[in-house]
């Protein structure tokens, strides 16, 4: 071909070409561009959830102290040893009672006192009871009252919450009441002997558990009983224990039983304790109760457990993961699709994180559709073209899809505009 041909058209190429790239990166380009994406989604609800993990041992939920006052008599024996197991209401040791009439009204005070705090808390649980929220604030409504009153999720979370907490506060109390119903018969019991002119009196266990000590020399307490239910104690540094607060939900677990183990935080020691932390800093005690339905057979004080304390949750809320949130000083945004076939760089609220996700306060609703990998998506108002999945072109797909989508796809694909 004529060098003279050539070399003009070489020329008118590479200006054609210079041309356009000038007018499509050019800021105030008119010029329409397109963008790729390679992955979308509608955006959908989940749980996230952050927790703190502890090693940390077992101990008796309760002990017991019981003492001898040598004003009431003379010592007689002990009727148990060291590590064996009693009941409520098993016998403990004897005493030969010198000045009955005193003893009498000593027990009298003590038998009214139990009285008094028994008629107080059941006067406690029965305004928890009144706490617990109604079957209304929980059932599920109908289909009529859901189209003019929507359910209200976080309310309904709200209360199964509160009425949670409230059967673990009213189990509480109740097992405080058992445990002064049986101190009261014990001492109704031993009136009961010193007014039948019986001067052998017996005392007699108020707990459930295994003897922990007996003093032989009369030390006071006399009798140590530790109860064979057995809760989680822990050590929290001065970081940590900003995190954990009483209520919080916790997963025990243990070598010595298969299933993973539900409780609460009961109890966040305000003042440190005497020992140091790992790091050097200030240690303060934490206890941990397990939740009713477990079964503990298989656990004894002593035993080391690994928690994991919920410090934070969320629950059926939006979320996208982080690589999905596009960045710009303190403000975060996601590449939403619109309705018009559009890219819309649009400014959400994040909440908490968790694992690579981010829960989304405001800005989205659920089942929008969201770019997520935004990193090449920097084209507000933009049309977006997407890849061809070949893979999901088969006979089989082709064969059940209605031939009227087929047909409407083809000419929106031909004959479309932008």
């Amino acid at each position: 071909m004529n060098k003279k041909i050539i070399y003009p058209a070489i020329i008118l190429c590479i200006a054609f070409l210079a041309v356009n790239v000038f007018l499509i990166e050019k800021a105030d380009s008119k010029v329409d561009r397109n963008s790729y994406i390679s992955s979308w989604k509608p955006i959908n609800t989940g749980n996230l959830q952050n927790s703190l993990e502890k090693v940390a041992s077992l101990a008796s939920s309760q002990e017991s102290y019981v003492y001898f006052d040598d004003s009431f008599g003379t010592f007689q024996e002990f009727l148990v040893k060291e590590g064996d197991e009693v009941s409520a209401g098993s016998d403990l040791f004897t005493f030969e009672s010198e000045n009955t009439l005193s003893q009498q009204q000593a027990l009298e005070s003590e038998i009214q006192q139990l009285e008094d705090e028994i008629d107080s808390i059941e006067d406690h649980i029965g305004d928890l009871r009144t706490l617990r929220p109604s079957a209304s604030d929980t059932r599920v409504p109908s289909s009529s009252s859901l189209d003019e009153f929507p359910p209200d999720e976080s309310m309904e979370a709200s209360a199964l919450e509160i009425d949670y907490y409230v059967e673990q506060e009213i189990a509480a109390k109740e097992l405080e009441m058992n445990r002064l119903e049986n101190k009261a018969a014990n001492f109704e019991r031993q009136l009961s002997d010193l007014q039948s002119y019986e001067t052998t009196l017996t005392v007699q266990s108020e707990l459930e558990g295994v003897v922990k000590k007996v003093s032989r020399e009369l030390d006071n307490p006399v009798i140590v009983i530790a109860s064979t239910s057995p809760v989680v104690e822990g050590e929290l540094n001065e970081q940590e224990v900003l995190q954990v607060m009483e209520g919080q939900e916790t997963i025990v677990r243990s070598t010595a039983v298969k299933e993973e183990l539900n409780g609460f935080v009961t109890d966040v020691a305000a003042l440190p304790s005497e020992e140091e932390s790992e790091d050097g800093g200030s240690s303060y005690p934490f206890q941990v109760e397990f939740s009713e339905d477990q079964e503990l057979e298989n656990l004894r004080p002593g035993f080391h457990v690994s928690l994991s304390i919920v410090t934070e949750e969320a629950k059926d809320v939006l979320t996208v993961s982080e690589g999905s949130l596009v960045m710009d000083g303190a403000k975060k945004y996601l590449i939403v699709v619109t309705e018009a076939g559009k890219l819309e760089k649009r400014e959400v609220t994040a909440g908490m994180k968790s694992n690579g996700r981010v829960e989304i306060q405001q800005g989205i609703e659920k089942e929008e559709i969201f770019v997520k990998d935004p990193d090449s998506m920097d084209l507000p108002g933009s049309t977006f073209v997407t890849p061809v999945h070949f893979d999901r072109l088969t006979n089989s797909a082709l064969k059940n899809a209605d031939r009227h989508t087929i047909l409407e796809n083809l000419l929106l694909g031909i004959l479309e505009r932008k």
